[in-house]
């Protein structure tokens, strides 16, 4: 699960990606090839158009997030 963890982006939009249940051999170094620059890209589409709820004295919006600002969260379920 990768999500942008703003506390102004709403929860419906703060997905990026979920993988759901998979069941793989691979290692969290392997997992982390998920093509984020695109999913970062479009969910950039959207967060510019956020208000920044921080600033009160005017509208600003959010701005693009970055990768480093992101939550990547891999569970592990069961290990034979």
């Amino acid at each position: 699960m990768i999500t942008d963890p703003c506390e102004d982006v709403p929860t419906d939009n703060a997905l990026l990606y979920d993988s759901n249940e998979v069941f793989t051999d691979k290692t969290d170094q392997e997992l982390f090839f998920v093509p984020i620059a695109d999913l970062l890209k479009a969910h950039n589409v959207e967060r510019v158009k956020i208000v920044d709820k921080e600033v009160k004295d005017r509208e600003e919006f959010l701005d693009p997030a970055r990768i480093r600002d992101l939550k990547m969260l891999v569970l592990t379920l069961a290990e034979l």
